[in-house]
């Protein structure tokens, strides 16, 4: 919940969804802002923040998925959307696979075959483990999806939608990077800020040709 003097990158993420400056305080202008956003909206304009408020400002369906076993707190800004192909039929499938017994591994995101997004962990307050070089800067999103098959027109555009949201609302250009990253002390570089593959910082086929440029410019 976000409220009149609170502080912190989730108000820099709020501010940047009413299209203000990311000043990091909830002041008098982001609660005028809020109210006037949230009567336009149909909700109770109490210049409180919470899920609703959320949800009308991306306009999109997002749904909690099932939470993640391993995953750290976060304490890095949030400089790149890294995305991902899970290799997996389905998203109980992914969720199983991350989550087995002695596994090191997680998202943030899901987008499911029917477009469907799911949220499995909040990338403000959580780190997941699904990309080495890319895990305390990143934000984790997986396509579901097994190799080798289509990605479905429903789930491309769904997550050009979550992608373009996430990049405005951190504040990353929406652009896809193009060629291999470079990695240094296990992080991406300031210079690779945006949105890139897998497979463009580790040598792997994921996310087996999914169109992020295309998904990003979509619509």
């Amino acid at each position: 919940m976000l409220k009149l003097g609170t502080t912190g990158d989730a108000v820099d993420c709020w501010q940047r969804a009413l299209g203000q400056p990311a000043t990091g305080l909830f002041s008098l202008t982001t609660d005028a802002a809020t109210r006037a956003f949230q009567e336009a909206h149909g909700l109770t304009p109490d210049g409180i923040v919470g899920p609703k408020s959320w949800a009308a400002a991306s306009g999109l369906a997002i749904v909690t998925g099932e939470a993640m076993a391993t995953t750290a707190p976060r304490d890095k800004e949030i400089h790149y959307v890294i995305v991902h192909h899970s290799d997996t039929k389905t998203r109980g499938g992914m969720v199983r696979a991350l989550n087995a017994p002695g596994r090191t591994a997680s998202t943030h995101y899901s987008v499911d075959k029917d477009g469907s997004i799911h949220c499995h962990a909040d990338p403000l307050e959580l780190v997941t483990w699904h990309c080495p070089g890319a895990n305390l800067h990143g934000i984790g999103v997986d396509v579901i999806h097994k190799h080798g098959e289509a990605f479905t027109e429903a789930q491309t555009a769904a997550t050009g939608r979550l992608l373009r949201w996430l990049c405005k609302v951190h504040g990353l250009p929406a652009v896809a990077l193009e060629g291999r990253q470079p990695v240094g002390k296990g992080q991406l570089g300031a210079q690779a800020w945006g949105v890139a593959g897998h497979g463009q910082l580790r040598a792997t086929l994921c996310p087996d040709g999914f169109p992020i440029a295309a998904a990003l410019n979509a619509g």
